[in-house]
């Protein structure tokens, strides 16, 4: 808020590539307060903390130069699969059984989504999916039991 007497006119300067601003100069009345909006893309940043500080520049005589620190924190996708575990319970030497899970994506614009069955044993319905944000896709596990000794068996399937 400008707590002057007269106009503040003031800049900012030293955005990083990956944040923009708008808008990023102007003059602010007394008694006013302007709102800037900073809007981070992180579509070509690898995960991580990417940090700077911005500058703000006016006529203020006190403070005619402040810095603006800023942070942003880069993460991996967030996908929820539903169940975690599938178990199955199957009669020796004998029988097939299926199961269905959900795979829900919590990040923003459209995600690839690749399961990868190594098991000869177990089948997907489909291990291919575009999800968008807050959107899900489905996929029936089946697994063939006629060839397995008796006993546990287990397999990993990587979703990614």
């Amino acid at each position: 808020m400008n707590q002057g007497a007269t106009p503040l006119n003031w800049t900012i300067d030293g955005l990083p590539s990956w944040l923009t601003g708008n808008p990023l100069s102007g003059a602010t009345d007394p008694g006013i307060q302007r709102a800037i909006a900073l809007t981070a893309n992180a579509t070509t940043l690898p995960i991580g903390d990417y940090r700077d500080t911005l500058r703000v520049h006016s006529n203020d005589p006190v403070r005619a130069d402040e810095p603006l620190p800023v942070h942003l924190r880069v993460v991996d996708r967030v996908l929820l699969v539903e169940p975690d575990t599938v178990d199955f319970v199957l009669p020796w030497r004998g029988g097939t059984a299926s199961a269905s899970i959900e795979i829900r994506c919590l990040s923003s614009g459209t995600n690839h989504v690749v399961a990868n069955p190594s098991a000869a044993w177990l089948s997907l319905s489909q291990v291919h999916w575009d999800i968008h944000q807050f959107g899900s896709g489905s996929s029936t596990f089946e697994v063939n039991a006629s060839s397995f000794p008796v006993g546990h068996v287990e397999t990993v399937v990587p979703i990614n």
